[in-house]
């Protein structure tokens, strides 16, 4: 251990750079600090443990472990600066700060242990470790507490395991995540962390299935772009809930993500793009096995037709579809089975193989139609029957009359349930979700 600075209560600011070298361990542990703590382009190399340890003290400025200032540089030097840089890694694990916490430019090579490790940390103000910082190994931050924001632009974690981990923590302001921010290896945990502001971008996020944003709470987004935020939910682990338990019961599936960004995007005004979430939610609960048996089959005819209710308008889309089909199918051959409902009428149509002149004439389209949307009579559900006994039949037909009678109930069956759904989802009868 190259210092020891344990216990020591500081009146003033505590200033060990810049350009200081220290070869071995700077320890300091429980203490007050009047002002600041100063690392400024110093260098600080251990061979084993950390290199940095401030644990449990209280500061009433702020910390500094960045690269040092241009206005540091002694005359007559290049006004090359130099990083601050340890090889060890940093603990400031339950550590107060009355003011920022400064690593901008920082290279921490923690040597196969974390390269920061700050849980518990509370920072009155902003935490910046953005200016090109490296971190070789883990950063953690969980559980702290920060009064503003926290700025990691252009910095650069490579660890094994998880890169970044806000777990449970607190920021009031922005958590910046873009602007060159890159996890090169490792995951990132938002887990239970809250923050005002989330700003990201898609170079900066982990490869698929390191991401953990459950719990994650936050006031804005940006991007609030439906697509890009639903790309990024997916980066999370496979669901749980993708086998089947064991023990027979509903698969778990944490809805809490879509949830709480369709809440942010609502409320920012992206009303579609919240709808989209919604409607992803719902879709990725259908996918994880969440219903069973006539509930399952429910919930996928009600994400089919009204999107879940977010779409109610979509149901229309099927009907062309489904009368069409009906249409056809009557047009093909299922024509021959249809007789008159009328008794007169079908005793000559028996006889003759045709309708009386005055008789409506049946039409598929509007036989299909008419069958299909209640409340509607357009006379040709009231005026024909299909009657596999036809005797005018006198060819095998391609669609038997088995089949043409349960079509017919299914198509009117469907026509019912896309009315009332339709109806409900306009209406707001029908919970969306």
């Amino acid at each position: 251990m190259a210092l020891n600075l344990s216990g020591s209560s500081i009146g003033a600011t505590l200033s060990l750079g810049p350009r200081l070298t220290v070869l071995g361990r700077v320890v300091y542990i429980g203490g007050t600090v009047g002002g600041n703590i100063e690392f400024e382009g110093s260098r600080i190399l251990a061979r084993r443990g950390d290199a940095l340890c401030i644990e449990r003290v209280r500061t009433q400025g702020s910390v500094l472990l960045r690269r040092e200032f241009a206005q540091d540089v002694q005359p007559g030097r290049t006004a090359q600066m130099r990083r601050f840089r340890v090889r060890g890694g940093v603990r400031l694990f339950g550590s107060s700060i009355d003011g920022n916490l400064s690593l901008r430019g920082a290279w921490m090579l923690g040597g196969g242990r974390d390269a920061l490790q700050a849980t518990g940390l509370r920072v009155g103000n902003s935490v910046h470790m953005d200016d090109d910082l490296f971190a070789q190994g883990s950063v953690l931050l969980q559980r702290a507490v920060i009064g503003n924001d926290l700025d990691l632009r252009s910095s650069r974690i490579d660890a094994q395991g998880t890169a970044l981990s806000l777990q449970g923590t607190r920021i009031g302001g922005t958590l910046y995540l873009d602007a060159g921010f890159r996890i090169e290896k490792g995951g990132l945990d938002l887990s239970d962390a809250s923050v005002a502001r989330f700003q990201d971008a898609e170079g900066g996020w982990p490869t698929k299935g390191w991401l953990n944003a459950l719990g994650f709470v936050y006031g804005l987004i940006d991007p609030p772009d439906a697509p890009i935020r639903l790309r990024w939910l997916d980066l999370q682990p496979p669901l749980v809930a993708a086998a089947v338990r064991k023990d027979g019961h509903a698969p778990a599936f944490h809805a809490q993500p879509h949830e709480q960004l369709a809440q942010v995007l609502r409320r920012a005004g992206h009303e579609r793009d919240a709808r989209r979430v919604a409607i992803a939610k719902e879709d990725a609960l259908h996918s994880a096995g969440a219903y069973r048996g006539a509930a399952r089959w429910w919930h996928s005819f009600y994400g089919q037709t009204l999107r879940y209710g977010y779409q109610p308008q979509r149901s229309l889309l099927f009907t062309p579809l489904i009368i069409a089909g009906f249409a056809l199918a009557l047009a093909a051959g299922g024509h021959e089975l249809m007789v008159p409902t009328k008794p007169e009428a079908a005793a000559q149509f028996f006889e003759h193989c045709q309708s009386p002149p005055n008789y409506p004439e049946f039409s598929p389209l509007i036989f299909a139609l008419d069958t299909f949307i209640p409340s509607v009579n357009l006379h040709q559900k009231d005026s024909w029957r299909i009657d596999e006994h036809s005797r005018c039949l006198c060819h095998v037909l391609p669609v038997p009359a088995g089949v043409l009678k349960g079509w017919l109930a299914v198509h009117t069956l469907m026509g019912w349930l896309i009315a009332a759904l339709t109806v409900a989802g306009f209406t707001g009868l029908v919970r969306k979700g």
